[in-house]
């Protein structure tokens, strides 16, 4: 099987730290364009995190890339907020799908999808 001509999917970890979200815009939810979007209820701070995929244009070249939300009532977010864009010079050239957010001992894991066209 060639590689070159298969579309790689790979999942990845990441270690974030809680999201500040401080002075962003609120939005209805019907105001953000969404597909695959995840939610993580946060009962600390009482605040829904909601993860997306997102294309971000550094040096003039869009990459995937995730952002995120917060809310208290799921109907107005305050965002975006960068959270994750793919590196520069890197295998993945398509785009970044279905991010989610889970806590395991105290830190919180970004997982998505990531493709390309090797």
């Amino acid at each position: 099987m060639d590689l070159k001509n298969q579309s790689l999917t790979l999942f990845f970890i990441i270690v974030i730290n809680a999201l500040p979200l401080c002075g962003q815009t609120v939005k209805k939810l019907s105001e953000i364009p969404i597909r695959d979007p995840y939610i993580m209820p946060d009962k600390k701070s009482g605040y829904y995190y909601m993860y997306k995929s997102a294309s971000v244009n550094t040096s003039g070249k869009v990459m995937g890339g995730v952002e995120a939300y917060k809310s208290r009532d799921l109907k107005n977010w305050e965002g975006p907020v960068q959270v994750f864009t793919v590196p520069d010079d890197n295998w993945i050239t398509g785009a970044v799908w279905a991010p989610e957010v889970h806590t395991y001992n105290g830190k919180y894991y970004l997982f998505a999808t990531l493709n390309s066209n090797i």
